[in-house]
């Protein structure tokens, strides 16, 4: 995929900077618009799984956010059957490139700016859904999220990387902003201690021990003790008992660590599921995903049948 024919007339590769589960991210020169960028390229069953169209609309939706803990995205497009996407080109590293673990003062510092991305992007309807060290990016202004909004969309299945992986997508259940919540206190975790407790070699095992580990929380002492508080509410196994909103995980972080309350990028508290309406809403779902143009649709019924 990385051949001249591929890259022809606009993309230099000068290197290799990543590789993940979705796709290769390189260190690119763009010639068309004269500067260097990180280009992303999508393995093709990202093309297949997602759809040409719904890639698109993903994708403009997240260009359209700019904010300090969000990498910033600025075009894509298909080529042989693969999407690419190009984003600003940072100095820094991936999160999984530093040294572990890390003291709880500074791992409190880099949860509040990882909740902080989160809210931002929470607020404008966008899960991440593949939250992990690997998509958080420690630049020189501290850290950013990136990868998200593609294989992020709020639906039923399995995504995402399953070491890192809420319980409801392991289970097919209902999907909200708690399911990155969840993933933040797996990084949580492993910046405290080094490991993350649901990895396995195992994909099955990984997703099984999603569903029935309970990891030993680190303790710390009176200063930090909240720390082990939050984590462990960050891995509730149900979505219920964990906090409510990227918002308030980032206000307990800034009284934990003694920094003045700044106001939410949003209040609202995640959806809870459609009950006993399962076939509507699949049939709204794929109606919604085929939209290539605007449209309305009208959903109606008799009064009481909660619609």
């Amino acid at each position: 995929m990385t051949d001249q024919k591929f890259l022809y007339g606009r993309f230099k590769i000068t290197e290799e900077l990543g590789k993940g589960g979705t796709g290769t991210v390189f260190r690119a020169e763009d010639t068309v618009e004269k500067r260097e960028i990180a280009l992303k390229i999508y393995h093709p069953d990202v093309t297949e799984r997602i759809g040409l169209a719904r890639f698109r609309r993903q994708f403009y939706l997240v260009a359209q956010l700019s904010h300090p803990r969000v990498v910033p995205t600025l075009e894509t497009g298909v080529d042989d059957g693969s999407l690419w996407i190009t984003m600003e080109l940072l100095e820094g590293e991936p999160l999984d490139a530093i040294g572990l673990p890390i003291p709880p003062e500074k791992t409190a510092r880099m949860l509040l700016q990882i909740a902080e991305g989160l809210e931002f992007i929470h607020g404008h309807n966008i899960l991440h859904l593949d939250l992990k060290p690997g998509n958080i990016f420690v630049a020189d202004d501290g850290l950013r999220l990136m990868d998200f909004g593609i294989s992020g969309e709020p639906k039923r299945g399995i995504c995402g990387t399953p070491a890192y992986m809420a319980p409801e997508i392991a289970t097919g259940g209902h999907i909200d902003t708690r399911a990155d919540l969840y993933s933040l206190g797996i990084v949580a975790l492993e910046l405290l201690t080094g490991k993350n407790p649901f990895d396995s070699r195992s994909v099955k095992k990984s997703i099984r021990n999603q569903i029935e580990l309970t990891p030993e929380i680190p303790r710390f002492g009176k200063k930090y003790g909240p720390l082990s508080e939050i984590v462990g509410r960050l891995l509730a196994k149900n979505p219920i008992e964990r906090p409510p909103t990227a918002y308030s995980v980032r206000i307990a972080l800034q009284d934990l660590l003694g920094i003045e309350r700044t106001p939410g990028e949003s209040y609202f508290l995640p959806e809870g599921p459609f009950v006993d309406r399962e076939n509507e809403l699949e049939t709204i779902l794929d109606k919604w995903q085929d939209i290539e143009k605007p449209e309305t649709i009208s959903i109606r019924g008799d009064p009481g049948i909660g619609v």
